[in-house]
C-alpha cells in the first residue's frame, strides 16, 4: 500500500454495519468496534462478514486507546468518517484508518467531498490512501512514457514522475535524454542524441557498419564515428506533435514547444517556442511570473499538496503564486 512516513504500521478489519456504521476488529485481541446509530462505540464479539485489509506489522493497541480515537471519528456516512479524520490532528494509525474507510466504498461515492477535505490540517496523511484506491479503481487509465528506439537496444533515457509521451529516440551512446517531472509530449516526437563527423573526410560511419569492412573490426572500440550528445527537457513542458529535438538541446522548465518545430541549443523556462529554424516566439510570462513560478518549483512539492492546489494551478495563477508563497 505504499510507504506513508516512519511510522508503525497495524492491520485490522472493517466492514460496514447493516442498518449504517462500520465495524473495526482490533488486530490483537479480535475484539470488534462498532459505531452506533447513537454515535457511541460499542465492543462484542461479531466476527462474520468482515473484510480483511493486510499491513506491514502488528503492534499492540489497547482497547481503550482505540475506542477513545475511533470514538471522534467514526459515524454512519463515510463522507463524514473522511471530514471528522481530517480536521483531526496526526497520529499514528492515520493512513492505515484512512485506507480502511476509503475501501468501504468507490471513489466516486465520496469523491464530492476532497475538495472540502483537500484544505483540512490532516489531508497530508489521508491522500496517500484515497490516491491509492483511485489507482486501483482506474487502473489502466491515464497516459505513460515508453520510448520507442530506432536502432539498437539499452535504455538511455531517464523520466520524471508524471511525464508521460511516445517518443522516437535515435540513441548515440553513451549520451541520454533526460525528460523531467510533468511533461507532456504529444505524437510523433524525435530526439536525436548524435549527430555523424562533420570536420572528417567523409560522413559515412564506417565504425558503426564495421561488419562489412574487415579493417574496422581492428578498430572497433578505437574510434567514433559519431559524435554523442545528450538532450535535457525541464518540468512541466509541453512538446507539441511532430516536434524534432537535436543533439545537445536543453528544454528549461515551463516551455511550450509548437508542433513541427526543431529545437536546438538551449530554451529559456517558460518560452514559447516554434518554427524551422526553431526560435522563441515569446516569454509565457513576465519576468517577476517567471521567476516566483522557477522558485517555487511546485513539481517537487509531495502528492498531496500538488493535489490541494492543482485546481488553483490551472484557472488562477496570480492566486496560486501569492497562496504558494506563503506556505
Amino acid at each position: 500500500m505504499g510507504d506513508f512516513g516512519q511510522r508503525a504500521i497495524f492491520s485490522f478489519k472493517i466492514r460496514r454495519q447493516v442498518g449504517g456504521g462500520i465495524a473495526i476488529e482490533h488486530p490483537s485481541n479480535a475484539k470488534i468496534f462498532r459505531a452506533s446509530d447513537d454515535g457511541r462505540i460499542y465492543i462484542d464479539g461479531e466476527n462474520g462478514g468482515l473484510d480483511k485489509i493486510f499491513f506491514e506489522e502488528s503492534i499492540n493497541i489497547s482497547p481503550n486507546e482505540i475506542r477513545i480515537k475511533y470514538q471522534k471519528i467514526l459515524s454512519n456516512t463515510l463522507e463524514n468518517n473522511l471530514i471528522s479524520l481530517s480536521k483531526m490532528s496526526p497520529f499514528v494509525e492515520m493512513a492505515d484508518m484512512a485506507y480502511a474507510i476509503t475501501r468501504l466504498e468507490s471513489f466516486s461515492s465520496y469523491s464530492h467531498v476532497i475538495d472540502q477535505i483537500k484544505e483540512l490540517p490532516s489531508y497530508e496523511f489521508i491522500f496517500p490512501s484515497i490516491q491509492l484506491l483511485m489507482k486501483s479503481e482506474f487502473a489502466g487509465s491515464g497516459r505513460n512514457f515508453h520510448a520507442h528506439y530506432a536502432w539498437g537496444g539499452g535504455d538511455f533515457v531517464d523520466v520524471g514522475k508524471y511525464s508521460y509521451g511516445f517518443p522516437r529516440i535515435l540513441p548515440y551512446p553513451p549520451a541520454r535524454l533526460k525528460v523531467s517531472a510533468f511533461c507532456s509530449i504529444a505524437e510523433d516526437v524525435t530526439v536525436v542524441l548524435g549527430n555523424h563527423l562533420t570536420k572528417a573526410a567523409t560522413t559515412f560511419p564506417f565504425q558503426d557498419e564495421a561488419f562489412r569492412w574487415p579493417s574496422r573490426h581492428a578498430d572497433i572500440g578505437k574510434f567514433e564515428d559519431s559524435i554523442s550528445s545528450g538532450v535535457v527537457i525541464g518540468n512541466d513542458v509541453w512538446i507539441g506533435r511532430g516536434v524534432t529535438i537535436l543533439p545537445g538541446a536543453v528544454i528549461g522548465d515551463g516551455c511550450i514547444v509548437g508542433a513541427e518545430s526543431v529545437v536546438r541549443g538551449k530554451v529559456e523556462p517558460y518560452s514559447i517556442y516554434l518554427g524551422n529554424p526553431g526560435y522563441v516566439l515569446k516569454p509565457r510570462f513576465d519576468a517577476q511570473t517567471t521567476s516566483r513560478l522557477l522558485a517555487l518549483k511546485w513539481w517537487e512539492w509531495p502528492e498531496w499538496k500538488i493535489d490541494r492546489y492543482c485546481g488553483m494551478m490551472m484557472t488562477d495563477l496570480q492566486g496560486f503564486l501569492d497562496k504558494a508563497e506563503k506556505i
